[in-house]
């Protein structure tokens, strides 16, 4: 026969977590009566944490809020308006090519008896991103908006920027910047798909590839998907040499290219463009590092 020996304390008390020490809230087990056992549960606070916890949370929200990014939205006629006054500051020989304040859907596929009309190569000076300008404040300046207006100029490989105030319609900042690996625009990843496609060598080994895999039509590039990206190498550049193609994508903005077809096949080639040129390599996937 089993028996119940009932401890000698008459009370105990378990905290059920902790803030760097104990909660507000804590269950607690009593027991009396020497002929039978009494459980009770329950939550109790425990007095002067409660008001360490709440000041501390208090403290937190404080802080974040002083740091909190302040960020205003740029509305379709800010876009506008700041690609127009970003404008004024660039040399007026040069075709400037504006940003869209509305993403088109890039035609990533293309029809089965499609040949793919050329494209020439980008010239002139594109806008790649106009957005507003964030600042780290508690109380954001609301009488200026300030936007940020980036360019790429493929005339001289070069990617400009311009800080607008909209609201004064003045160009505040002008630099020249070193990077060229701004995400690339709709215009762009469509001229890049274009070009490709107008590549008899490009097209002849994409066939082969899709003959290799047992693809139905291996001329059939409709069921082709084209995954357009900015290419970044991660080698330094000095450690390139100058005929390596990672070489020139460090210094000129260029597009690497990942192709899949319908079935999730990702091919192994990746083509590697440069839109402002319409010069074409192939890289094979894992060497585009």
């Amino acid at each position: 026969m089993m028996r119940f020996v009932k401890p000698h304390s008459t009370a105990q008390r378990l905290t059920v977590g902790t803030v760097n020490g104990p909660v507000c809230l804590t269950a607690s087990s009593t027991r009396n009566d020497s002929t039978r056992l009494h459980r009770t549960t329950e939550l109790q606070p425990v007095p002067g944490v409660c008001l360490l916890v709440v000041l501390s949370l208090l403290a937190i929200v404080s802080l974040l809020s002083a740091t909190m990014v302040q960020a205003a939205e740029l509305s379709t006629e800010s876009r506008v308006r700041a690609q127009a006054i970003a404008r004024t500051s660039l040399d007026p020989a040069t075709p400037v090519t504006a940003l869209s304040v509305v993403s088109a859907q890039v035609n990533r596929h293309v029809a089965a008896d499609d040949k793919a009309a050329t494209v020439q190569p980008l010239t002139g000076i594109h806008t790649l991103l106009v957005e507003a300008r964030t600042t780290k404040t508690q109380q954001p300046d609301t009488s200026s908006l300030i936007a940020d207006v980036f360019y790429y100029n493929y005339d001289r490989e070069q990617t400009l920027y311009r800080q607008v105030d909209v609201s004064a319609d003045s160009v505040l900042v002008e630099k020249t910047l070193e990077t060229h690996h701004l995400p690339l625009t709709d215009i762009e990843q469509a001229a890049v798909i274009t070009m490709i496609q107008s590549h008899e060598p490009t097209r002849a080994t994409i066939n082969q590839e899709l003959t290799a895999a047992q693809t139905r039509d291996a001329t059939d590039h409709s069921t082709l998907d084209y995954k357009v990206s900015i290419y970044e190498p991660d080698a330094p550049l000095a450690s390139l040499t100058q005929d390596d193609i990672r070489y020139r994508c460090q210094l000129a903005r260029c597009a690497l290219v990942t192709i899949t077809t319908n079935r999730f096949l990702s091919l192994s080639i990746q083509p590697v463009v440069f839109p402002g040129t319409g010069e074409l390599s192939l890289l094979r996937h894992g060497n585009a590092r």
